[in-house]
């Protein structure tokens, strides 16, 4: 490229300097040459320069006579010359008439680009045309005449093969181009323009060129229109017999009838001269450039035949109604023309600055009417009347809408709109183009004009109760106003389907409801859907109420709408969507909730049996509920968090395969569990949900793991009455105390007491008239844990003084095993043997043979303060279970 650049300037100085000297083109004036596009050696070699050269002129030449050097000497023009004789070593050739109109369109149309493939082609088609025999014997080829093969043997070892090919089919290209030239003649001819006018539209026709000879092209310019194909008022290449579509464009703006008139020029073209331009080079090669082109020309015109009017009928196509989101009614018109009486429909006129003449039409809306009205030229009377709105045409004319808009808000209804051409109102300039009798104005009720205003229903309800329990039936009486008319439809009001959704909404961290809002509140769902099919105005209730969740806490609520979607195809455009707020104050219920707590066996032994005992109060659903137990035994490492303990692999017990329907609050046992190894039992009630249909059962509540009160400890106490001193037997002022040794699970937090009962009489009296005192255990507050058979828990209880009251009489100790509640585990029983002791003051009751004595001495361990333990009575003996919850 930029090789190519610089030959192009050095063709510029070139030509440059040539009119410097010679004053004029073309007359005979001394310069060199210059090298041009192509490939090869400039300015000789053995290879020779295949491409152009720039001539002093700034054209592009090629060489036509092989075997002499490249013209690089002083180069003289050598004019236009019809006749081109090729001089060299391998023999002279001169060429005419069409070969030399046809070098002069190769070296014309193909030979001025600096295209160096496409002017090394070039090159190599001027010698085969102008001297082929010299050409082909040339640069020591063998002779023949094959084009390919001389260009390979030429250039291939300077350009390579992939160039060498690409200037073959470019050579060969030409040739087949170019095959078949004629050296053409000079001549001129006559011609002329004429118009069509189109009888429907004015501004339209056609324009038909007649040229002779019928070889002349013609170029033509229109005054008062343009051509339809350029969109301006001249066009050129016209042949003879082109008919061409034209517009009229008027002269004024004042509605005059106009005429389109043409004027032209068509040129007879027959090709190309049989002559090139010749630049000669002393003793080297000369070269030719582009020749003339043949032909001549002469003028042509033409005008209408009769004048174009102007007149048009301006109308209106077509009303669209609609309504606004803030509920008023518009209506947009289109604009366009339309035929007279004779079928003229001219455009819509424009001014000067390209702008539409403005119209002015009245739009009158009529309704709400209940049915689509039926088709009259005027409206019928009493027609209700919205309003009457002007509307003007603007500066796009019939390329845009206008848009009629009523004040006020409009009742849902059917709207019919009449538009109707208001001439007082048209401007003037206007009016120059329409005929003053014209008037135009729509039919009343016409399909294209009617629009349907969406009902605009209003919905408001009324739940039957503020409360609910669960799986409780729920009624709703649903409000349906009308702020227009109901449309009807084949004579009837049209059905209406209303949509109830009854939600579960769970309740706020207070225990409140969500408040009124047009989004679903977190967590809500739908339970049931009910539908209501209405065709007018009242109060409706639903037949069908639907049940409230089995299990939840927090509201129900209706929402009552009106969509689409739940339509019948035919007039689901013909209601307005409405939404009642989710959790409306007047559609909530609150769901009334059971309460459920309850109270375990604090204790029992092994071998034994426990059990939960459930309270349920509050409101139980509808249709009941069902308790269920379960119970789980704490691990020997128990974790930190007993609420991890009630997990599967802890479970001892569960009937939650039956467990107990229940319809009201009140207690309920459960199952008795029997037990078997010192424990610590967590019991967890449960209460469900009654199920229906094939339902799987919801938990409704559910008690907390680890609570104390919902926890039995499995143990086993034994206890000794001991007293201080040597003598086997009891005495008023003695000092004695109780033992205990407590194997199985000893709650956390928990303590012994001993409670002290001194009676008469051979029967053991235990209660409040009997009771002397109660004294602690020397422990304390229990640490609590597993306390196995062989590592029991020892315990003594403070020591106590046998009163005066005593005497004569029986004193006796009953332990109590406590938790930190104060629940009892264990207790002893009011006269059991190993915590009875009678007291001196009486002679001693002996038996026959075989009894065992009252006072049998037994060394102990308590080391009191007092002296040496002596115990009292029988062997230890086990403890019964505690009841207590």
């Amino acid at each position: 490229m930029l090789a190519g650049r610089w030959r192009r300037a050095v063709a510029a100085v070139v030509t440059a300097a040539a009119l410097s000297v010679s004053g004029i083109a073309g007359v005979s004036a001394a310069n060199a040459a210059a090298q041009g596009p192509g490939f090869g050696t400039w300015p000789s070699s053995s290879i020779g320069w295949e491409g152009g050269v720039v001539a002093p002129d700034g054209s592009i030449a090629y060489c036509f006579e092989p075997g002499h050097s490249n013209p690089t000497g002083s180069t003289t023009d050598g004019g236009v010359q019809g006749a081109l004789t090729s001089t060299t070593p391998f023999g002279s050739n001169t060429v005419t008439g069409d070969t030399l109109a046809r070098i002069n369109r190769v070296v014309t149309e193909y030979g001025q680009s600096w295209d160096n493939v496409q002017a090394s082609a070039v090159s190599f088609v001027v010698k085969h045309l102008a001297n082929p025999e010299a050409m082909y014997r040339s640069s020591g080829w063998n002779g023949s005449r094959d084009l390919n093969g001389f260009i390979n043997w030429k250039l291939v070892r300077t350009v390579g093969s992939a160039t060498v090919s690409a200037i073959q089919s470019r050579a060969q290209e030409i040739l087949s181009a170019t095959e078949g030239t004629t050296a053409g003649a000079a001549g001129a001819g006559t011609g002329s323009v004429s118009f069509s006018i189109d009888p429907a539209n004015n501004y339209d026709g056609t324009a038909t060129v007649r040229l002779s000879p019928a070889s002349a092209i013609a170029s033509v310019d229109l005054v008062n229109g343009v051509f339809v194909d350029t969109g301006t008022s001249s066009m050129a290449g016209l042949r003879d017999g082109q008919n061409v579509r034209v517009r009229g464009v008027p002269p004024s703006d004042d509605g005059s009838g106009y005429r389109i008139s043409a004027t032209g020029r068509a040129d007879v073209t027959s090709g190309f001269a049989g002559n090139v331009r010749v630049w000669r080079t002393s003793g080297q090669q000369g070269v030719a450039g582009p020749g003339e082109r043949a032909g001549g020309g002469f003028a042509i015109a033409g005008e209408d035949a009769a004048d174009r009017s102007v007149t048009f009928q301006p109308v209106v196509t077509t009303l669209t109604g609609r309504i606004t989101p803030d509920g008023k009614l518009v209506d947009t018109l289109t604009f366009a023309t339309a035929p007279d009486a004779g079928g003229l429909d001219n455009r819509w006129p424009t001014k000067s600055d390209g702008t539409a003449f403005e119209v002015a039409f009245e739009v009158t809306a009529y309704g709400p009417l209940a049915a689509a009205p039926a088709l009259s030229d005027d409206p019928p009377p009493g027609a209700p009347e919205v309003a009457t709105v002007a509307v003007l045409s603007g500066p796009e004319g019939p390329a845009a809408s206008a848009v009629a808009e009523f004040a006020g808000l409009v009742p849902g209804g059917i709207y019919t709109f009449v538009a109707t051409y208001d001439a007082e109102a048209t401007p003037a300039p206007t009016r120059a183009f329409i005929a003053d009798d014209y008037a135009w104005r729509h039919g009343f009720g016409m399909a294209d004009e009617t629009t349907v205003v969406p009902m605009d229903l209003d919905l408001s309800s009324q739940i039957g109760s503020s409360t609910v329990p669960l799986s409780g039936p729920s009624t709703d009486t649903v409000i349906v106003e009308n702020r227009g008319v109901w449309l009807e439809r084949e004579g009837a009001p049209i059905g209406v389907t209303l949509r109830g959704d009854y939600l579960y909404v769970p309740a706020k961290e207070d225990g409140s409801a969500p408040a009124p809002s047009d989004v679903l509140p977190p967590g809500a769902r739908v339970v049931a859907t009910r539908y209501l099919e209405v065709d007018a105005p009242g109060a409706y209730e639903i037949d069908d109420p639907p049940i409230a969740v089995a299990s939840g806490a927090g509201y129900m609520t209706w929402r009552w709408s009106l969509q689409r979607a739940d339509q019948p195809a035919e007039t689901a455009d013909w209601v307005r969507e409405e939404f009642e707020q989710y959790v409306d104050p007047t559609q909530t219920q609150e769901i009334l909730q059971p309460e459920i707590s309850t109270k375990a066996q604090a204790g029992t032994v092994p071998d034994d049996t426990a059990s939960d005992t459930a309270i349920v109060g509050g409101t139980l659903p509808a249709n009941g509920a069902v308790v269920t137990f379960e119970a789980f035994d704490v691990p020997t490492e128990a974790p930190e968090d007993l609420a991890d303990v009630c997990v599967e692999e802890n479970l001892v017990f569960s009937d939650a395969d039956t467990g107990q329907t229940i319809t009201q609050p009140g207690e309920y046992p459960g199952p008795e569990m029997t037990t078997s190894t010192y424990a610590k039992t967590l019991w967890v009630e449960s209460l469900w949900s009654v199920p229906v249909d094939g339902e799987e059962p919801e938990l409704i509540a559910r008690g907390q793991c680890g609570i104390l009160q919902e926890t039995t400890f499995t143990v086993d106490v034994t206890t000794q009455i001991r007293t201080a001193g040597s003598a086997a037997k009891v005495e008023v002022g003695d000092t004695i105390w109780d033992t205990s040794e407590t194997r199985g699970w000893v709650p956390e937090g928990g303590r012994h007491e001993y409670h002290v009962f001194a009676w008469q009489g051979s029967t053991p009296v235990c209660d409040d008239t009997t009771l002397i005192g109660t004294v602690e255990s020397t422990h304390g507050t229990l640490e609590g844990g597993l306390y196995p058979d062989d590592q029991p828990l020892v315990e003594e209880s403070e020591p106590l003084v046998v009163p005066a009251s005593a005497r004569g009489g029986s004193i006796g100790f009953i332990e109590h095993l406590v938790d930190e509640s104060g629940r009892t585990i264990s207790k002893g029983e009011c006269g059991d043997d190993t915590e009875t002791a009678r007291v001196a003051g009486l002679p001693l009751a002996a038996t026959g043979g075989g009894d065992v004595p009252l006072w049998v001495p037994v060394a102990g361990g308590a080391a009191l303060a007092v002296g040496v333990s002596v115990v009292i009575a029988g062997a230890l003996r086990r403890r019964a279970r505690s009841d207590e919850g």
